[in-house]
């Protein structure tokens, strides 16, 4: 499979609220591309629905550091700092 398939398929986890499923399959997909900026944007989204806060801005941290103009990098990074309070 590809990483859009996994990514794909993710994205229909994430939908159906399977945040584990989706979550192996963003990990599945940035597996075979480390810098896969869609997958990462999800997968961010999944740990942070899924109360994994932490780990949401480990990944939006990651995002950041591929591309530092990602708005929806920092915007996500600041959603999930504020939830932390």
């Amino acid at each position: 499979m590809t990483k859009e398939d996994y990514f794909e398929q993710a994205v229909n986890a994430f939908g159906d609220d399977k945040l584990d499923v989706a979550i192996e399959n963003y990990e599945k997909a940035l597996d075979l591309d480390p810098r896969y900026q869609d997958a990462l944007h999800g997968l961010g989204m999944a740990l942070f629905n899924g109360g994994r806060v932490d780990d949401a801005i480990t990944t939006a941290k990651r995002l950041i550091q591929i591309d530092p103009d990602d708005v929806l990098a920092h915007t996500s990074l600041s959603m999930f700092y504020q939830s932390k309070g």
